[in-house]
């Protein structure tokens, strides 16, 4: 396949050799967490219908349509088991009439590979340690889109009382929060517009 097709959060044919020892290995379906800026490479997550070890590296999925020749057996995501491949490493599922077809999975279940994939990096950390991880990340996240809303701001031209909405939401967002600018954030007025904010 193209880098160009693949989509994150459908599903695919993935071929995982070669691989050594303990490796997931062979051509499986994998569901794509994340396709990589270098745009040859996607990380995804492997999808059994083996259940051994659900609950402890398992978890149970529902894609939406696949064919009958997938669907007679339950799909297992396999979240200690995520990998980075190369886009020629995939392979479109075809139907019973060997159509390609688009195999998806809900925006929730996404979410929830997503997090038990965070949370298996993280496995091996004390409580408090896992919990300054999650902050860190979440606190990053609200300084990203107190930025981005400040961007919006600059660029939108719109009086200050047009504004109050989003002056709001970023003042809520890193109320108490750190925030570091880039030297393009500083030169383009970002800093000056939350600082201005946070004052008020």
């Amino acid at each position: 396949m193209k880098f160009s097709d693949i989509k994150s959060r459908h599903i695919y044919n993935v071929d995982f050799d070669p691989v050594k020892d303990n490796e997931f290995n062979g051509l499986h379906l994998a569901v794509v967490l994340k396709k990589n800026n270098d745009k040859r490479t996607a990380i995804v997550m492997p999808l059994t219908s083996v259940p051994n070890g659900l609950g402890a590296n398992k978890i149970e999925i529902h894609p939406f349509d696949l064919p009958s020749s997938f669907s007679v057996n339950p799909s297992y995501a396999v979240y200690n088991q995520i990998r980075t491949l190369n886009a020629n490493r995939f392979r479109r599922i075809k139907d019973d009439n060997r159509n390609p077809i688009d195999i998806t999975i809900s925006e929730e279940e996404y979410i929830k590979l997503i997090s038990l994939g965070i949370n298996e990096l993280i496995f091996d950390y004390d409580i408090g340690k896992r919990v300054e991880v999650l902050e860190s990340i979440y606190f990053e996240q609200k300084v990203i889109k107190a930025k981005s809303i400040a961007y919006d701001i600059k660029n939108s031209h719109v009086d200050t009382d047009g504004n109050e909405k989003l002056y709001s939401e970023i003042k809520k967002l890193v109320s108490g929060i750190t925030v570091q600018y880039s030297e393009a954030e500083i030169d383009y007025g970002i800093e000056e517009i939350i600082s201005d904010i946070l004052k008020k």
